[in-house]
């Protein structure tokens, strides 16, 4: 295929530069589009940025003597190189060259509605995709609203032509109000989608599987959040026998999904402590992905780092430090090299493995280690929120979180309360913007607070830090009690044994400690049970549970 382009391109410049009115427009133009979509599935992003630049040079040329014939041409070039932007973290780049579609399409749409407004929500569905990547979750919500509006209009006229952008729009929403944790509305769209996909792929099976086989993993994604754990179990497998049934024809295709399908699956067995199961299914995908990506380096082997990352935790938790570290460091020296040739898409992948490493160190008591591993991830973190701070500052705030928990264990409790407060600061103008997203952390690093100020006895502040953590987590609880039940037990019982062991308020603590006790027993979360059981006694939990 790749040959075929680059030979038809040579041929269209020879032929254009003799006859440049009749060969510059649909060959030329065509062919450089076309080869920049190509190198960008290949990862090849330097060949494809330089092609759709290219293409859309001469599409801009020949827009201006003719504009109702070319500006279509012009948008269709815009929309692929905010794609490849988007791909490589370029946001800026990204949100302005959709805008200038947007505007193109826009006016195209006012003359030629039937034609265009198709063109129109799809855009408005790419901004939006962006818009949630960067955290603008309220420009994102607004622009799919949109675009689901038109699909489900020139749905009753048309609706073999579009239920299926409905479903993806869906989708979408799905995905975003999943971040977002607006869980009913999340599992509603998601359900609709599925509904839709499992309605077309009864009619056409080989156009409309691999979608049902995504919705499927959507919704199990939700549905482990969520602690539903049976149904989470029951859509991967569904969705895993679709995609290796689909990888058996077309195993080029469909392998990586099946690989992708094979990843969740393992971090739900390793969540539910079936740790066989989950490194035997890291382990099937691990050797996909390293099969794949023998043959396209570029396209795969962010996908193989991501998986070493993944196995590396699974071995970190059963103990298996040695494996861990070795699939640490190999991933660390993917993402370097990847780095290397494209930095803005594999920057937050050096420091996400660095994160790893230092967790695996401080668990090792390799605290050096630990230090200038977290230190190094805080720095990438920083530069990248000064271009991107809707992106990237929730993960400043993670490792300053994870660099003051460090700290404490090394009693360095001045530089622990600092980054717990810096983490705090930032968390709470996230909260501002996005409360449903930000308010579970600002509770985390309350809590995280509220310990530090127990250990160093000032009692006052970590009473009103417990307290304000406890507000936030009883208003999630209420919400979404299977995300949130053990968040709400650890304040409950963390606040409860602090105003009992120091005689501040016996009566609230052993109050706390029977609520956090009485909520884990009705969740069903014998985990958190065994937990309290072991740290408060028996003879304590007989008297209070009552």
């Amino acid at each position: 295929m790749l040959s075929l382009y680059t030979e038809a391109l040579e041929i269209y410049k020879a032929l254009a530069e003799k006859h440049p009115d009749a060969y510059l427009t649909y060959n030329v133009a065509s062919v450089l589009n076309s080869l920049a979509i190509l190198h960008d599935t290949l990862n090849q992003y330097d060949l494809a940025e330089k092609e759709y630049h290219e293409a859309l040079d001469i599409r801009k040329t020949l827009s201006q003597k003719h504009p109702e014939v070319f500006l279509p041409d012009v948008a269709r070039t815009l929309n692929g190189l905010a794609i490849l932007h988007d791909t490589l973290n370029q946001y800026d780049e990204a949100e302005k060259e959709y805008t200038e579609v947007l505007q193109i399409i826009k006016a195209l749409a006012e003359k030629h509605p039937d034609a265009y407004r198709p063109d129109l929500a799809g855009t408005l569905n790419n901004m939006a995709n962006l818009h949630a990547k960067v955290n603008k979750y309220y420009l994102a919500e607004k622009e799919y609203h949109e675009a689901l509006e038109i699909f489900k209009a020139l749905t009753k006229k048309h609706p073999d032509a579009y239920l299926p952008d409905v479903a993806r729009t869906l989708n979408n929403m799905g995905n975003l109000h999943d971040i977002l944790n607006k869980y009913d509305l999340a599992e509603k769209e998601y359900n609709e989608s599925l509904e839709i996909y499992r309605t077309l792929a009864e009619k056409h099976p080989d156009a409309y599987r691999p979608d049902l086989a995504a919705i499927l993993n959507n919704l199990a994604n939700l549905h482990k959040t969520l602690n539903k754990y049976d149904l989470a179990e029951k859509e991967y497998h569904e969705a895993l026998e679709i995609r290796r049934s689909l990888a058996k024809k077309h195993p080029d295709a469909y392998l990586p999904n099946v690989a992708a399908t094979l990843n969740n699956l393992a971090i739900l067995h390793g969540t539910l402590n079936q740790y066989d199961l989950a490194e035997k299914e890291y382990n099937e995908a691990l050797e996909i992905r390293r099969s794949l990506a023998e043959k396209h380096p570029d396209a795969y082997l962010p996908y193989v780092a991501r998986t070493l990352n993944n196995l590396a935790n699974l071995h970190n938790i059963i103990n298996k430090y040695g494996l861990a570290e070795k699939e640490r460091n190999e991933a660390l020296e993917i993402n370097k090299a990847l780095a290397e040739k494209h930095l803005d898409a594999y920057l937050p992948d050096v420091a996400r493995t660095l994160i790893g490493l230092a967790i695996l160190h401080d668990t090792l008591n390799q605290y050096d280690l630990a230090e200038k591993e977290y230190n190094e991830a805080l720095e990438i973190y920083r530069a990248l929120a000064e271009k991107h701070p809707d992106a990237y500052l929730p993960d400043v705030t993670g490792t300053l979180n994870n660099m003051a928990n460090l700290h404490e264990t090394l009693n360095k409790y001045d530089l622990a309360e600092n980054e717990y407060n810096e983490a705090l600061d930032i968390r709470r103008s996230l909260a501002n913007k996005h409360p449903d997203v930000y308010l579970p952390d600002v509770a985390a690093t309350l809590n995280n607070l509220a310990i530090l100020h127990e250990t160093l006895n000032q009692y006052d502040l970590a009473e009103k830090e417990y307290n304000e953590a406890l507000e936030i987590r009883r208003i999630f609880y209420t919400k979404f009690p299977n995300a949130y039940c053990e968040n709400i037990c650890q304040t409950l019982y963390s606040f409860g044994d602090m105003l009992i062991l120091y005689k501040i308020d016996e009566d609230r603590g052993r109050q706390l400690i029977k609520e956090a006790y009485k909520i884990a027993t009705e969740n069903n979360r014998q985990d958190l049970i065994d937990e309290i059981n072991t740290k408060y006694g028996s003879f304590f939990l007989n008297r209070y549970k009552q």
